[in-house]
């Protein structure tokens, strides 16, 4: 029997033992895992970055190349406004045209069914009239904005893109020297090109040289002063 307590004894010491370097191995182990684990990570957070950085330089560079077109013309100028102009006309282009084409079989089933009064073809010419008027009068107030700019550097001219009446793209190429700048500007004007009046946000150029020289602003300034002098004189003179 003590033999027996003995061998068990013995049993339980080694088997504490035992546990005892498992926890110490455990213990020393663990931090180093740890730090294991928080390399790896900072590794893959590192590669992250780079892959973000990389993709962020190939879309600025497919940015830079899209601002250019195919024909070698550098697009300068974009209108903030340009989608809501364009929104706003094909929904005044589209409701005229659906009032104007609804309206006759609106009318014709009005007769019909006799519901008509004295009223009823006022009304529908009033509706006609706002139906053709409003295309036209929203056109007059968009006529000027100016969609986009882009720069020819072979031919060093500029072409400026407007809408017409239909909502169709129209080009005006120009040079500097076709530039005004009226002494009475206008509503939504900023200058005139070839004589017709535009307009032209500064904070929407992309460089403002540009800007500058369609405005004219490089040229020297001509305060107008000897003229008016000059014109005096000539009415003093006169008078006298």
């Amino acid at each position: 029997m003590s033999t027996f307590f003995r061998m068990l004894l013995v049993n339980r010491a080694s088997s504490s033992r035992a546990t005892s370097t498992h926890l110490k191995f455990h213990v020393n182990y663990l931090p180093k895992r740890s730090l294991l684990v928080a390399s790896r990570c900072s590794e893959c957070r590192c590669k992250a970055f780079q892959h973000q950085r990389t993709s962020y330089n190939a879309q600025t560079s497919l940015r830079a190349i899209s601002s250019s077109n195919d024909n070698g013309k550098q697009v300068i100028y974009t209108g903030l406004l340009c989608s809501n102009i364009r929104r706003i006309k094909l929904f005044s282009l589209s409701t005229s045209i659906i009032g104007l084409a609804v309206q006759p079989v609106v009318y014709q089933k009005a007769l019909l069914a006799g519901t008509t009064t004295k009223f009823t073809l006022p009304a529908f010419a009033l509706i006609g009239l706002l139906a053709l008027a409003t295309p036209p009068l929203l056109h007059i107030i968009t006529k000027r904005y100016v969609l986009s700019v882009e720069y020819d550097a072979t031919k060093d001219m500029y072409t400026a893109t407007t809408y017409n009446l239909l909502c169709i793209r129209k080009k005006i190429e120009f040079t500097p020297e076709d530039v005004t700048i009226p002494t009475v500007l206008g509503m939504f004007t900023t200058c005139a090109i070839r004589g017709k009046p535009v307009f032209l946000d500064a904070k929407s150029f992309t460089d403002q040289s540009h800007y500058k020289r369609i405005m004219g602003y490089d040229k020297p300034v001509d305060l107008l002063v000897d003229k008016d002098v000059n014109s005096n004189e000539n009415c003093s003179k006169k008078i006298n």
